[in-house]
């Protein structure tokens, strides 16, 4: 039987998941981040949280514990996943994950327009 590779597991969720609007509070901590900054500076015009949207991936409950746990093993998994979809991309980045180690999550950030301007080009 072919070991099933989790990581395109959740790619798989990130192109095809359903997005929803992104929070003010999320939006305030990637500001922090300077990620915003990035697609401003692209776009030459200020962003707010509307501009974006996001889901949450469906873990694993061994990858959702070893969140909590700051497992290394773990946190390398989901880095690899961060080098996985910023390859699929040219800078600056339109799509980001954002761990919440705390409560063991992991949303996945997209700029709406960019990806809705790709997506009718395809």
């Amino acid at each position: 039987m072919k070991k099933v590779d989790v990581l395109e597991l959740y790619q798989t969720q990130i192109f095809l998941g359903t997005y929803i609007g992104l929070t003010p509070e999320v939006f305030d901590f990637i500001c922090q981040e300077g990620w915003i900054q990035s697609i401003e500076d692209d776009q030459e015009r200020g962003l707010c949280f509307a501009d974006f949207e996001f889901l949450t991936l469906n873990l694993t409950s061994e990858d959702q514990s070893g969140l909590h746990r700051l497992d290394q093993n773990t946190i390398e998994k989901f880095n690899e996943l961060d080098i996985r979809i910023k390859n699929q991309q040219e800078y600056p980045y339109y799509t980001l994950d954002f761990i919440d180690y705390d409560e063991g999550v992991v949303y996945i950030i997209r700029f709406k327009s960019r990806f809705n301007i790709d997506a009718s080009i395809n």
